[in-house]
């Protein structure tokens, strides 16, 4: 990258009398650490003020002042900036009302990019950016680079920029929250994988969630790249209006269908092999059959990741691509018992990575568990792929009902759909079923609200379903 590094200043933040840190979770707290290392005063605002343990409290100041949230209203209304937790909602009070008072707000992504003296890199999705993003820090780390993998994926970005160096890289994961509220950042390389309906509960039409995905390129300029997987209708159409603006970023597209045309730069795959082409040099990495993760969706990661390293100026290893293990909780193989494969895609929490996590297996093979908290996805648009991939449907939890009367009417009488109260009974209902040969994959296409903490908790769950036979537990997580 020869694009010198220009970040928008800090010198913001002496005319800053009073900052509320919006919610108290990793991202609050590192935003809160960041501004008491500058001398900020700032307050902190959070629904569970009132109990939240010593350990969420312990890198405050002394004396921060906390207050809970449903109280909270003329207080945030005179603040002088707002630094926003990616779970906070901005349509919900007190927000919507400093909102509408003209209180300004910024996601705690923007505010320490707004330190970032390094290289960064982005990407964001709704599948498949969290294996993408360690992907990236893996390739940059076999290159001898002090890579940082940080943002949505664990380490906000706020923690990892303390000590810099001259040779860091950022490598930061970005959610479709955190873009909502970012005004000037701007990163090196970009990356969009693709736009697939998700988080219909936080926004009230797909196309407010795309824009905020698209965000991620809105202040990138010439000498910038944009990374996009044309292959993916939403990300081709962001790219189409990208290639219109007159001084954006250079882009760089991904496809498993064709290679860039004219010789463009890109990647691509060229019948088996990953091939990658930046300033003009071509690199063809390995086949798809060496990459340890399943899937075409996984090449497309792959692709996507080498090219993104290219695009920073270092050289993807292909032998460090090829070994990429799963990660966890995301196709992840859990337990084998009596030839039966188990497998924990925990993370499959929309309807189109459900989708991608039985296009994995072979045909027929499958007994997939689905079902968790609704967050508004079209079911029904799961048959064409369980038709051929799958056996048997255990629809669990608090959406089993739901799931069941959408997906019932477009399968055959042969391809049963069980409703089960819960996953233990599922695996249980699951694993008496299997023959040798089969997969028994859980793949919820549901977000894990109405059980479980998150995602993981419910992904060791199932951990421990499989590898203990699941008819000793039936506990819950």
């Amino acid at each position: 990258m020869t694009r010198p590094i220009s970040r928008t200043g800090t010198s913001f933040l002496a005319d800053l009398d009073w900052v509320v840190v919006a919610g108290l979770g990793l991202s609050g707290r590192g935003a809160a650490a960041l501004l008491a290392y500058r001398g900020v005063p700032f307050s902190v605002v959070d629904a569970r003020a009132a109990d939240l343990a010593q350990d969420a409290r312990h890198d405050l100041p002394a004396g921060t002042r906390m207050i809970a949230q449903d109280a909270a209203a003329a207080h945030v209304a005179a603040a002088n900036l707002v630094v926003v937790s990616p779970g906070i909602d901005l349509r919900r009070p007190p927000w919507s009302t400093a909102v509408a008072r003209g209180v300004p707000f910024m996601s705690e992504l923007e505010l320490a990019w707004r330190f970032v003296t390094s290289p960064l890199l982005a990407i964001t999705g709704s599948n498949g950016k969290s294996t993408v993003t360690a992907m990236v820090g893996r390739l940059l780390a076999a290159a001898g680079v002090d890579a940082r993998v940080c943002g949505n994926i664990g380490t906000p970005l706020s923690v990892a920029v303390a000590g810099q160096r001259q040779d860091t890289v950022f490598v930061v994961e970005v959610s479709s929250f955190q873009l909502e509220t970012v005004h000037g950042f701007r990163p090196d390389v970009a990356m969009l994988l693709n736009v697939t309906p998700d988080h219909q509960n936080r926004y009230d039409h797909h196309a407010a969630y795309l824009a905020a995905k698209e965000k991620i390129f809105s202040r990138q300029g010439e000498g910038d790249w944009a990374i996009l997987d044309l292959d993916d209708a939403a990300a081709a159409a962001v790219a189409e209006r990208l290639s219109l603006r007159r001084s954006g970023p250079a882009l760089l597209p991904v496809s498993l269908r064709h290679a860039p045309a004219d010789g463009a730069d890109g990647a691509w795959l060229e019948g088996d092999t990953l091939v990658i082409r930046h300033d003009g040099r071509t690199r063809r990495l390995l086949q798809r059959d060496e990459l340890t993760l399943a899937g075409s969706h996984n090449v497309t990661n792959a692709l996507a990741a080498a090219l993104m390293v290219a695009a920073a100026g270092r050289e993807p290893d292909s032998r460090a691509l090829a070994t990429f293990p799963p990660l966890p909780h995301r196709l992840e193989t859990v337990a084998r018992h009596d030839g039966v494969r188990y497998v924990n895609d925990s993370k499959a929490t929309n309807v189109e990575s459900a989708r991608a996590a039985l296009r994995a297996f072979d045909r027929g093979r499958v007994l997939v568990i689905l079902g968790g908290h609704d967050k508004g996805g079209n079911f029904a648009s799961l048959v064409p792929d369980l038709r051929q991939q799958a056996r048997a449907v255990y629809a669990m939890g608090e959406a089993g009902p739901a799931i069941a009367e959408a997906l019932r009417p477009g399968l055959p009488a042969e391809l049963p759909v069980d409703v089960v109260p819960d996953l233990a009974a599922a695996v249980t209902a699951a694993t008496a079923a299997a023959t040798a040969g089969d997969v028994i994959l859980l793949a919820p296409a549901c977000a894990s609200f109405d059980a479980y903490s998150d995602f993981s908790a419910r992904g060791e769950h199932f951990r421990r379903l499989a590898g203990s036979r699941p008819e000793e537990d039936r506990h819950g997580a």
